[in-house]
């Protein structure tokens, strides 16, 4: 297990700095105009650096979220994906997001079976299980939970109500899973089976996509951000790179939208992060939006249509 953790951290980790390297590059040809040949770092600061005509750079990358649902949904993502092969999954499910507010993600089984046999080996931790406003499973902590079938009301277990089911999840409706409560929040969960949108994988989430914007929410969210970057830079980056020998001409922050791009003015929210930052600490701040990169820095600010 311990193997199959690391692995999957090794996996996350390149992952990340690939897609840390991509958006750089993008930045850097777009505002500088050449290619960064990225050198090769012993210490995880900065996240990317790189030299070029004998000017070194070096460059943080952070990432915000066009609302705050989708960030809950993305971080009970990175918890179930560590847990997704489970063999008592739901317990799993349970025990990890139970601490936590979460949006239910969807979970894709390639096999029936396999999502029966787990709503079933699970059937502990579940209160509650409903397909649309016609089936509606009630646990009540008891050998058979009440079942609410197209209308009328049985006395059937688990066991029996998946039988009623089976055609509805054949014909890929989402059953969403209710977990008893632990701690503070409940946990609820979507499983789905499809052997299109599985990929060919045993079980998969569902990818992630959002749905409207609050604009509000979205320069929060940037400045959010920025502001956290901004406290890492002087109450530690900028030590670690003295500490670690690093030298640099330029230090740059890069954020970057998760999943969707967002149509921002960049006016206001140039004005927002002027009015509410007094030292931006970096040379640049590079805003990813939609169709363009919005650059400030303490002589103002400047557009880079993509």
């Amino acid at each position: 297990m311990k193997n199959k953790k690391l692995i999957y951290e090794n996996i996350k980790e390149k992952e990340k700095k690939e897609k840390e390297e991509k958006i750089t590059s993008i930045y850097v040809k777009k505002v500088y105009n050449f290619m960064p040949n990225f050198k090769e770092k012993k210490f995880p600061i900065p996240d990317c650096y790189f030299e070029y005509n004998n000017i070194k750079y070096a460059v943080e990358v952070t990432r915000y979220y066009s609302h705050n649902k989708l960030l809950r949904k993305i971080e009970c993502s990175s918890i179930i994906n560590k847990i997704i092969e489970s063999d008592n999954l739901i317990e799993c499910l349970y025990r990890k997001l139970g601490k936590y507010e979460c949006e239910p993600n969807i979970i894709i089984f390639n096999d029936i079976n396999d999502l029966k046999n787990n709503i079933f080996i699970g059937n502990d931790f579940i209160d509650y299980i409903n397909i649309g406003n016609n089936y509606y499973y009630n646990k009540h902590n008891s050998k058979y939970g009440s079942c609410y079938i197209n209308g009328i009301i049985y006395k059937k277990n688990i066991k029996d109500f998946l039988l009623n089911i089976q055609n509805e999840i054949i014909n890929g409706k989402t059953l969403l899973v209710t977990l008893k409560r632990k701690n503070k929040f409940s946990v609820s969960i979507k499983f789905k089976y499809s052997t299109v949108l599985s990929y060919g994988k045993k079980r998969s989430l569902l990818p992630l996509f959002s749905y409207f914007e609050n604009q509000n929410e979205i320069y929060n969210n940037i400045l959010k951000a920025i502001q956290n970057k901004i406290c890492k830079l002087f109450n530690y980056y900028i030590q670690k790179t003295k500490e670690y020998s690093i030298y640099y001409n330029y230090y740059d922050l890069v954020v970057y939208y998760e999943v969707d791009a967002p149509e921002i003015n960049c006016d206001k929210l140039y004005t927002l992060i002027k009015n509410k930052i007094d030292d931006i600490g970096y040379h640049n701040i590079a805003i990813f939006v939609e169709n363009s990169i919005l650059v400030i820095n303490k002589d103002g600010y400047k557009v880079y249509f993509l």
